[in-house]
């Protein structure tokens, strides 16, 4: 699967799948409690004031009829109104807007509003909040965040014994196993929930029904795809939302496009992007990347170049994310050079450039080099021809030159000097242009080869560290089980059990091997550990080690022969001493110590 279709399915799936967040008090304020448009409608034309519960009643009707910017605006005016915990529904409320609108940044600090009044803790307050910061990171493509924080809302929900919400949040993080490409467990998580939906033109039946085409599509199940959209596109076209249509008519484009029938992609593609275009949506230039790409008719050149020169100089382009603009100018930059539109397809290929090195530093040039030193090369290839084709205009010059020197004779030596001085110039122009290329290549490909060998030998030794923890957990094991026998009478001597004693002890220079192959691993590790966090125990630390390499809590008992209780209060310990708050994750803060 290209870079391109993951994002276009990253967005979808989290623009469709509509957090239900749940409170304690059913009060009316929250959007969980309005399952259509009209009942929303319904409620606010009793209202016969602008207080806090009618603005928010506003900005949850907006938000149901995909207008999410002003269903902000609505929100935040009924902040500046809104007294005690109402204020706490208002803010996971604003949230969802601001998700869907792509202000990640608006979300995050609102959900961390919300913990920080819920000082009841609440744990419904809490874990819906949880529940939309995850869908926030996976909009930022930060699985790792977005699954603790999903199933820490699972469990606030569990705790509570809210089933409801528990599922609904684990069919989320079947979103996770769709962006990591893992289709099969993906889809069979979304047909257990479509099988057992009762409302079937519900929202949240209709965002996973699209979520599940995708699976379907990637498992070359377009035939299915497609039956299970034409069927449910009535419901789409009908909904107050228009861009759940416009969603729909993308994803049929897919389907089409997977089996081979360009022309039906190209006319559902056509439809989503006017919807779109309407709806002044950002999630447009996905659509219309997919749309240029598929082009191919010269007839349709000028249509679509008008296109994107219309959309380029919209809001829309500003507010869509880097990945969707940078996929976005490499389709116009082909659209651009096959409709022989040299300067624009030039500036095309340029922006995005300069928007795959921006993408480079976000990834940390893991995923990007590849890509960077592909679409350098074009750059310099476009430059080269630029020159090649001055060199033959001057060519040209030069023969009309030599032409007018038989005419004036005098010019003649002062004309050919300057011809000379000229193509020489150039030619040294284009060879250092091309040295340049081939050094940055190389050195591109030279940092790749290190970055993966690096990759390669640390999950080795990460690997290595783990076997010889669970071996020395095994050898604890071995000791546990003398005991059993001694109470079950097993073993009835002293010499029995000193000989079975011996055999562990035997083995018992595997803590130091552990303790050199851990330093080896993480060097800096206990030292930074220690300085940073004077309170702790030389036990402390070592059982810090344990958990820098994700050792589960049981793995850790049976390796320190403690039970499973002890485990958890030594991590409660720890946590304490080094004065953590709630939502701090232990792993992650001694993951970043090295």
């Amino acid at each position: 699967m290209s870079l391109h279709s993951k994002t276009t399915r990253l967005y979808f799936y989290v623009l469709f799948m509509f957090i239900q967040a749940a409170f304690a008090q059913q009060n009316g304020w929250l959007k969980y409690e309005y399952a259509t448009a009209e009942q929303t409608q319904k409620a606010l034309s009793e209202q016969k004031s602008q207080n806090a519960f009618a603005l928010n009643l506003k900005g949850i009707y907006l938000e149901q009829t995909g207008k999410p910017e002003e269903a902000v605006a609505a929100y935040s005016n009924a902040l500046d109104k809104a007294e005690g915990n109402t204020t706490i529904a208002i803010l996971l409320n604003r949230a969802l807007s601001y998700n869907r609108t792509g202000n990640l940044g608006g979300a995050l600090d609102d959900c961390n509003k919300a913990l920080k009044l819920n000082t009841a803790k609440n744990p419904l307050y809490e874990a819906t909040a949880w529940r939309i910061m995850g869908n926030a990171y996976l909009y930022k493509d930060d699985t790792e965040k977005a699954i603790s924080l999903l199933q820490k809302a699972i469990s606030g929900y569990e705790k509570y014994n809210n089933v409801l919400f528990a599922a609904e949040t684990k069919g989320e993080l079947a979103n996770v196993y769709l962006m990591s490409n893992n289709y099969e467990v993906a889809a069979e998580l979304y047909k257990n929930y479509l099988d057992k939906a009762e409302n079937k033109q519900s929202r949240p039946y209709i965002s996973t029904l699209l979520n599940y085409t995708e699976c379907l599509i990637e498992l070359n199940k377009g035939e299915e795809a497609r039956e299970l959209l034409l069927k449910h596109l009535p419901d789409a076209e009908a909904s107050a939302d228009r861009e759940i249509a416009g969603a729909f008519y993308s994803r049929l484009g897919n389907v089409e496009k997977s089996t081979g029938n360009k022309a039906a992609a190209l006319g559902y593609y056509e439809k989503a992007c006017n919807i779109f275009f309407e709806m002044q949506s950002k999630h447009l230039i996905l659509i219309l990347s997919d749309y240029i790409k598929l082009i191919n008719n010269p007839a349709d050149y000028g249509k679509a170049v008008i296109l994107c020169q219309k959309f380029k100089q919209s809001p829309m382009y500003k507010r869509s994310f880097t990945q969707a603009r940078f996929e976005y100018e490499r389709a116009a930059a082909e659209l651009f050079k096959k409709a022989g539109l040299q300067n624009e397809a030039y500036a095309a290929l340029a922006t995005s450039l300069e928007l795959c090195d921006s993408l480079r530093q976000v990834n940390n040039g893991q995923d990007m080099y590849g890509a960077l030193a592909k679409y350098r090369t074009q750059v310099e290839e476009e430059k080269n021809k630029s020159l090649k084709k001055e060199m033959d205009d001057d060519k040209k010059i030069n023969a009309l030159i030599w032409i007018l020197v038989a005419f004036f004779a005098v010019g003649k030596v002062f004309l050919f000097r300057s011809i000379w001085l000229k193509n020489k110039l150039s030619k040294q122009k284009l060879k250092t242009i091309e040295a340049q290329a081939a050094l940055l290549t190389e050195q591109e490909e030279l940092v790749r080869q290190k970055a993966e060998s690096q990759k390669t030998m640390i999950e080795e030794k990460e690997r290595e560290m783990i076997s010889i923890s669970l071996k020395m957990a095994k050898y604890n094991d071995s000791l546990q089980n003398i005991v059993a026998q001694v109470d079950q009478k097993k073993i009835t001597s002293l010499t029995e059990c000193k000989n079975e004693i011996n055999k562990v002890i035997a083995e018992d220079g595997f803590w130091d091997y552990f303790d050199l192959r851990f330093t080896q691993l993480h060097p800096d590790f206990k030292v930074r550990l220690s300085d940073q966090y004077p309170s702790l125990s030389k036990s402390e630390v070592d059982f810090c080690s344990l958990l820098r390499l994700n050792l589960s809590n049981k793995e850790i008992g049976s390796l320190l022969y403690i039970s499973y209780e002890s485990v958890i209060s030594k991590r409660y310990r720890i946590r304490k001493k080094m004065e953590l708050n709630e939502e701090d994750d232990l792993n992650a803060v001694l993951e970043n110590l090295g």
